[in-house]
């Protein structure tokens, strides 16, 4: 299998070590950048020693399509260089998995699943990217909603009320929209996971089950037992 995309040495020696590799850093653009700048593997630290650098992660979430297929491509090479056809494959079946998603979810989502799913199998490697991931991307896609800015209404008791206009129908304003709630445990509207009934989610998996020893009244509980809970704040 040739390669796509030319692999730096330090991100080859990642590759190698079976850690996580941001696909940012494998574009032509950050090859380009690291070379311009003379990016080193190492640098000191303050007691004078040599520290290994880690891979730049700032860009990550803002690789494009195109990119990140070219990115996909060289990771499956030197997955199957360093680690075998098996977790080759799995790799592979996970990137048909990130692509299926744009059928029903937007690119910020696909490209959060695809950091989540990569990073997870970097640190427990018994973790199967190849399959969807459904309480995963449901959780992740509520997170994605609940960071979208709500705008509300000031009031202030001390400031006296304006008499309102008189009615017509060029000064009336269409009424606004509320916010629907979206449960991260089934995927279903209009309700959080406390208040959770369905034994299954919109996809037709098994729901995760809800957690009593979590502050939370909302902690879904994860198979291997790890807790998982979205803030709200």
């Amino acid at each position: 299998m040739a390669l796509v995309t030319a692999v730096p040495p330090k991100v080859d020696e990642a590759f190698k070590a079976f850690k996580y590799v941001p696909y940012s850093v494998l574009t032509s653009s950050a090859q380009w950048q690291a070379i311009r700048s003379g990016e080193e593997a190492f640098t000191i630290s303050a007691s004078g020693s040599l520290m290994a650098k880690g891979l730049d992660r700032r860009n990550e979430r803002s690789i494009t399509l195109s990119d990140w297929i070219g990115a996909a491509d060289a990771a499956e090479e030197r997955t199957e260089h360093y680690h075998g056809a098996v977790r080759a494959r799995a790799l592979k079946a996970h990137h048909s998995v990130v692509l299926g998603l744009s059928r029903s979810h937007s690119w910020d989502m696909e490209v959060e699943y695809d950091i989540q799913q990569r990073e997870m199998v970097a640190q427990h490697l018994q973790h199967d990217l190849s399959q969807l991931d459904d309480k995963a991307l449901t959780i992740i896609a509520t997170h994605i909603v609940t960071r979208q800015p709500v705008f509300t209404a000031s009031y202030s008791p001390s400031q006296p009320k304006r008499p309102l206009p008189p009615s017509s129908s060029s000064s009336q304003q269409p009424p606004k929209k509320k916010t629907r709630l979206q449960c991260f445990r089934c995927g279903g509207a209009d309700h959080l996971p406390g208040d959770c009934t369905a034994e299954s989610t919109i996809t037709g998996h098994p729901a995760a089950r809800i957690t009593a020893s979590a502050k939370s009244a909302h902690a879904l509980a994860a198979p291997g037992g790890k807790i998982f809970c979205i803030g709200w704040a």
